[in-house]
């Protein structure tokens, strides 16, 4: 999988390049939600929407560089105030995890439809470390399709096993890619301007104020719709997306709660039903979530 490859099956003007464009062009000075941590710089650098004949990598793989090269001048934080961000980002799309699912199904020639969303809140912050002299981007969605996932994926790890059973996966990787198309699986991170905050269930780091998740849901349907998504499946963190309590059965918008938006939610761009499970770097027990998770894929 290469940023080529990428650009062949996402082309310019299609839907989900569009969106990558529009997350990737967000102005992060403007909003305080985009720093990781008090004081960091802002951290929206993964949506991408350059193709790859245009797209270089930044000049050395740390944070410092990373911000001074997605902005342009930079300003104090790395960005250019009162203007949009570039498209420029380092992921092939959207991030490593999201661009690696996508993949699974692009590789095998499936068309994007009738496929369930699992919407992430938090998975793992960015870690500017290795790959020096390679694509991050493509290291990172290679390794999740391989099963060569790094123990900080908790996220991944959890879902595998889940899907795959315990450990069964990374001992088979070659058929990671045929499980995710054959149970029809994408993944979504609702705070797609960057892969999350500093927790791995919670809300540290995540943006707070109501017309930014009233954002990402928007977001969020628009990928529903060029995925052509019939179900959706939210393992949110509660503090940032709280619903109520089903019992893993089907939800109605109504018993969804975006804190700080007071108007009702408007209609996902989906077809079929939304559910709930926990986030699944909380999945302590497989046993408890697997089941649960490979009935609604079936359902």
């Amino acid at each position: 999988m290469t940023r080529q490859q990428f650009d062949e099956w996402v082309p310019t003007h299609s839907p989900l390049r569009k969106l990558a464009g529009e997350i990737a062009g967000l102005n992060a000075v403007t909003w305080p939600a985009f720093l990781s941590r008090k004081g960091q710089e802002p951290l929206n650098v993964l949506a991408n929407a350059d193709r790859s004949d245009i797209w270089t990598p930044a000049p050395k793989f740390s944070r410092k560089e990373i911000v001074k090269w997605k902005g342009s001048p930079p300003s104090f934080f790395g960005f250019a105030k009162g203007t949009r961000a570039s498209s420029r980002g380092l992921a092939l799309l959207f991030d490593p995890f999201v661009d690696a699912f996508l993949a699974a199904h692009l590789k095998r020639g499936r068309e994007l439809a009738d496929c369930t969303v699992l919407v992430l809140t938090d998975y793992n912050p960015f870690v500017p470390i290795g790959y020096p002299e390679a694509d991050w981007a493509e290291c990172e969605s290679r390794a999740i399709l391989h099963g060569m996932v790094h123990s900080r994926h908790s996220t991944i790890v959890q879902l595998f096993d889940a899907l795959f059973g315990r450990n069964a996966w990374c001992k088979q990787h070659e058929g990671i890619v045929e499980g995710i198309v054959n149970k029809k699986l994408l993944l979504w991170n609702f705070f797609p301007f960057f892969r999350g905050g500093v927790t791995p269930t919670g809300s540290s780091g995540l943006p707070r104020a109501g017309n930014w998740r009233l954002k990402c849901w928007s977001f969020l349907s628009d990928f529903l719709g060029a995925v052509g998504a019939t179900r959706v499946i939210l393992a949110c963190s509660q503090a940032m997306l709280p619903t109520k309590e089903r019992k893993g059965g089907p939800l109605t918008l109504s018993t969804l709660n975006i804190p700080g938006v007071k108007t009702p939610l408007p209609p996902l761009i989906c077809t079929g039903e939304v559910f709930r499970v926990s986030h699944p770097s909380s999945w302590k027990r497989v046993q408890n979530h697997g089941p649960l998770l490979n009935s609604i894929l079936t359902g």
